[in-house]
């Protein structure tokens, strides 16, 4: 199986992001000749946040994230998610972060 990915990532100004990510459907064989399709196996995601230092030592950051998966993909970005084929994700994050 052959599959096309790419990822875009911009940054500008302090603390801020975006990134795009990208997986066509690719190509399969099989041996013997049987039928392989890829169609519906395309998906992307896209992501932007910011992050905004109260100190040298504490910070909030906010993030948000968008899967949209193709009619037969099943790309997840969560750590225990299991999406349904097609299925696109939304994910929002608010935190505090404290370094030591």
């Amino acid at each position: 199986t052959e599959r096309l990915v790419w990822r875009w990532h911009t940054q500008w100004g302090r603390g801020r992001s975006r990134r795009h990510l990208h997986a066509g459907a690719g190509s399969c064989t099989l041996v013997g000749g049987a039928v392989c399709t890829t169609d519906g196996l395309k998906g992307s995601q896209i992501s932007i946040g910011s992050r905004y230092n109260f100190s040298k030592r504490n910070s909030v950051f906010l993030m948000y994230a968008r899967v949209n998966n193709d009619f037969a993909a099943r790309y997840n970005n969560m750590a225990s998610g299991n999406p349904s084929n097609g299925a696109d994700i939304s994910n929002l994050a608010l935190g505090l972060q404290h370094a030591f």
